[in-house]
């Protein structure tokens, strides 16, 4: 379960609120396309810097494994299985290294903001039609806005993007996949399929 995961029996869970700003905070990873394709001074192109990114990430991870040791807002599972924020740097990694800019935006910027959304919507008991709902539209918008802004749709065709990547990025959340968080999910599977109806115009 990704850090948007619900608290047991609807309490807080320890370190909750640093997850949460975490989470919302991995959207910053977009910044990487702010950095310019061929990195002056230096002789590499941008994508070098993606690729350390994650072995920084999973260096850690090996040694925080390694130690057995559980780092503050981590959840108990996950002192002996890799944690969310690895998943995250995969799922983000892999989209902006596969996908175009504007799919590889909504997916993050969707997972980082819908996903703890919908855990604080579990964790205060919100009514069904609400913790599906508003998750759902606020994916859509964010859909919606990105492809709107990167100038490459007509208004019914960023209208699909959006409303396809929203209907795939919920359940991504909900239902769990043995050895795969959610985290990865969220972003790999909405990707996948926004960019699959873009090659439909």
């Amino acid at each position: 379960m990704g850090m948007g995961g619900q608290a047991q029996g609807g309490s807080r869970p320890r370190g909750a609120l640093l997850r949460r700003f975490v989470h919302i905070a991995g959207a910053l990873t977009l910044v990487y396309y702010l950095i310019p394709v061929e990195l002056p001074f230096f002789g590499l192109r941008r994508w070098v810097l993606l690729i350390a990114f994650f072995a920084i990430v999973a260096s850690i991870e090996y040694l925080r494994l390694r130690r057995r040791t559980l780092l503050y807002g981590l959840r108990p599972h996950e002192k002996n299985s890799v944690a969310s924020f690895v998943w995250f740097a995969a799922g983000a990694t892999l989209v902006m290294w596969c996908f175009p800019h504007d799919v590889a935006s909504v997916a993050i910027i969707g997972m980082a903001l819908v996903d703890p959304l919908m855990g604080e919507l579990r964790a205060r008991r919100s009514p069904g039609p609400v913790k599906i709902g508003l998750p759902l539209a606020s994916y859509a918008l964010i859909g919606l806005i990105v492809f709107d802004l990167s100038g490459h749709w007509t208004l019914l065709q960023t209208g699909v993007l959006a409303l396809g990547g929203a209907l795939v990025a919920i359940p991504s959340e909900w239902y769990k996949v043995p050895y795969v968080d959610d985290d990865f999910l969220m972003m790999a599977v909405p990707a996948i399929v926004m960019a699959w109806l873009s090659l439909a115009f």
